[in-house]
Formats: structure tokens, sequence, C-alpha cells
């Protein structure tokens, strides 16, 4: 996998998680690595699934996954709003949709945000995303 990742669903062990979370970047550790960002905004172009979890939405942060071309598939969107407000899951909903917008043409027909925890979502996603 690319990035030295785990494919989703693969079992998991003292080594994978180990080498897997030496790769997570605090947002000031990456915002001036451009060579990263670009790689991010690749692997968002080309997924066919993004799951946003825990993730406040912020201008600054969408602005930084906000992909450069619009030439990948289509993607389902899911992710958490935790606690969030109407207003606040509507115009995150809408920075995301802005984010995989490039010339024009969205790589997504619909986001779905849900009010629940990281953890639940993923366990009422499972069988979706295992599948």
């Amino acid at each position: 996998m690319a990035g030295g990742g785990v494919p989703f669903a693969a079992g998991a062990d003292q080594y994978s998680i180990q080498q897997t979370s030496s790769l997570i970047k605090t947002f000031t550790e990456r915002v001036d690595d451009e060579t990263m960002l670009e790689r991010m905004r690749q692997e968002i172009n080309g997924a066919e699934c993004l799951i946003y979890l825990g993730f406040s939405f912020g201008q600054m942060n969408m602005d930084l996954l906000r992909i450069q071309h619009g030439n990948g598939p289509e993607k389902e969107i899911f992710g958490t709003a935790y606690n969030m407000s109407d207003w606040n899951a509507l115009e995150s909903r809408s920075r995301i949709f802005r984010s995989l917008t490039v010339d024009g043409k969205t790589l997504t027909n619909d986001v779905t945000l849900k009010n629940l925890t990281a953890n639940q979502l993923l366990l009422d996603l499972w069988y979706k995303l295992s599948g």
C-alpha cells in the first residue's frame, strides 16, 4: 500500500500498528510539507470512499484537503458531526463539496454526516465498508 499504510479491515498486529501510527502527523507538522500535501490530495482524488472522523471541518483544514485535479472516481462520503448544530453540519457538508470540486466538476453526489462518535460510525458502516 502506498505510504506504508495497511488496507482497510486488514488484521492488525503490534508491528503494523506501530508502523502505521508513525505516519500520523499533526496539523502543524504537515502544513508546510508541499510534497506530502500533494500526495495527500492525490490519495483523496483517487479514493472511492472518504470518511471524516472527529474532524472539525474548519476552513483552514478544508483548504489543505482541497483536491487540485478532478479526474478521480466519484466518492462516497461519510463523517461524524458529533454534537454539531444542524447549521454547522450543513456548512460542513458544503465545505466537503467545495473541497472536492475542480473546474465545476464535483467528485461526489452526497455527503452523509451523522451525529455519532467515530467508533459508532465505523460500527454502523462495518458491513458496507468491509464488504
